[in-house]
């Protein structure tokens, strides 16, 4: 299978620019791209993404909700 060139990165000038020109080419050849800067993985396939955010028994947001509670609140009564 042909590998995404490893200097890609989604957090890239260059995804942000125009992140649909990335997309075909993501879906095709990496659909699950790891981003070692963050420890994360970008899925690029809507079956998976879809899988993920519904299959509650396979996949957790435990540790993004650890990582986002400072800036989504959790727990605490949010500013008005």
């Amino acid at each position: 299978m042909p590998q995404v060139d490893p200097r890609f990165s989604v957090l890239s000038e260059d995804f942000a620019a125009d992140p649909y020109r990335h997309f075909a080419r993501l879906r095709q050849q990496e659909p699950v791209h790891y981003e070692s800067a963050i420890d994360s993985y970008f899925l690029s396939r809507y079956g998976d993404v879809k899988r993920v955010l519904t299959d509650h028994e396979a996949f957790t947001t435990e540790t993004l909700q650890v990582r986002a509670e400072p800036v989504m609140r959790v727990g605490r009564s949010s500013p008005r």
